[in-house]
């Protein structure tokens, strides 16, 4: 077969840039690097570290995990009375989900200053009453509107065959907006025991340090008259200087055991992102990589940790307990990742209750969860996790995630190499941007 040639061009069909992630559009180099990171799947043969590759066999590998993803997903299928939100509404007002099973929203608004409506979703009709209209004294929020599931969201039942996960199909070459992993596969990829280690790692982290702080478009929102905790953790863009973070300061003082653990759920995750990605989006990803030599998450090198494998693909995770956020979308240049951890129970089983939902409101769709469940999602399609089910449990929230400023590399001051500069100018002529 002959050697694909420089105006070859693979996934050729496909929308530009891939509709799963984010890339800047300036003539910088930071973000002609991401141009170039995200269309060197199309054009592998222009990456000296891709040279040798099978280029000819890609279609097969693809047909292949078509079929397998069809076989392992239920497709989820929204009816038409439910109508979602529009991302201008996700835009204009705060929305955030709550998924508690023992307490409603209250229809009356608190009496603040600030005029900011909150939009939320209700899973289970109950007479007890809510927490959320202290929460919204806390944050300075006008007034309510409340969405109720049977009325407005559609939660789909999990499936009965704990082999088979949930999606949604979209045509047009779009990539899935999630996939919830089978839970079978969830729980083979956890530890037998073990698992409450992990939750502990994290606990600590986020006991012994200030919460992270995020903009009004991100909000966080937690329990009444508790702190709010939650952080993250892992390669960052520098907010005042050029260039990339391996981590911020404080996290050379985190204990190598809780590195470990950490870095452990993260490959874990990396794992199940390989078995249950599209084959363009695994693709897309190994070949920025190998394009763009951008950080992943790691541990700090030292004797004692040396032997902690660093993240394949992910570039950092944040993660809280007992909090849910403001429906938002992320700059990121790859399909994240949810895992969701229960405190108190050290290993999860097949039929573990529902903790919390994972909404989509512009698809008008919320994914019930359960411990040990990976999500893989969009993010940038609206989406929030919502308030944990029982207030009784305690729960954490992990994402894993890529931003796309880390791809880029933070720095205009670091030229790009040939083949940089040439996916970048096919990158502009694709989408007829104007020359760099």
């Amino acid at each position: 077969m002959a050697v694909p040639t420089g105006d070859t061009v693979l996934y050729s069909s496909n929308i530009v840039p891939p509709s799963w992630i984010h890339v800047f559009k300036g003539t910088e180099s930071t973000s002609l690097r991401s141009q170039a990171a995200a269309i060197a799947y199309m054009f592998p043969h222009l990456i000296y570290n891709m040279m040798g590759i099978r280029i000819h066999l890609r279609p097969f590998t693809a047909c292949n995990r078509r079929i397998k993803l069809e076989t392992q997903l239920q497709s989820v299928h929204v009816p038409p009375h439910f109508i979602p939100l529009t991302n201008d509404e996700c835009e204009e007002v705060v929305v955030v989900c709550d998924g508690g099973f023992d307490h409603k929203i209250p229809h009356t608004p608190p009496q603040n200053k600030v005029s900011v409506a909150i939009v939320c979703f209700q899973f289970v009709p109950s007479t007890h009453a809510s927490h959320f209209d202290l929460i919204a004294d806390q944050v300075k929020v006008s007034s309510w509107k409340v969405l109720k599931l049977h009325k407005d969201l559609f939660a789909p039942s999990l499936p009965r065959r704990h082999t088979m996960g949930l999606s949604m199909f979209q045509t047009g070459g779009c990539c899935r907006p999630f996939t919830l992993i089978p839970r079978q596969a969830a729980i083979d990829v956890l530890p037998k025991k073990g698992v409450q280690q992990l939750y502990n790692s994290l606990h600590h982290i986020l006991s012994s340090q200030r919460a992270l702080s995020r903009g009004h478009s991100k909000t966080i929102f937690g329990d009444r008259n508790k702190r709010i905790m939650c952080k993250s953790l892992g390669v960052r863009p520098e907010r005042t200087a050029r260039g990339v973070l391996d981590f911020d300061a404080w996290a050379k003082n985190i204990p190598n055991i809780h590195w470990r653990n950490i870095m452990r759920m993260v490959r874990r995750a990396e794992l199940l992102f390989e078995s249950f990605a599209a084959d363009e989006v695994i693709q897309h990803i190994r070949a920025a990589k190998d394009a763009v030599r951008f950080k992943t998450m790691h541990a700090p090198v030292d004797g004692s940790s040396t032997s902690i494998p660093p993240a394949k693909y992910f570039g950092a995770i944040a993660f809280g307990c007992n909090v849910f956020l403001r429906c938002h979308c992320d700059e990121d240049f790859t399909l994240s990742m949810c895992h969701i951890l229960l405190d108190g129970e050290d290993c999860y089983k097949l039929d573990d209750e529902i903790v919390v939902y994972f909404c989509f409101p512009t698809l008008g769709v919320a994914i019930p969860m359960r411990p040990g469940d990976f999500l893989l999602f969009n993010s940038t399609i609206p989406h929030c996790i919502s308030s944990r089910c029982n207030e009784a449990n305690n729960i954490i929230s992990v994402t894993m995630y890529l931003k796309t400023m880390v791809v880029g590399g933070n720095d205009n001051s670091i030229e790009l190499n040939d083949s940089q500069q040439m996916l970048s100018s096919k990158y502009r002529d694709m989408i007829c941007l104007k020359p760099s």
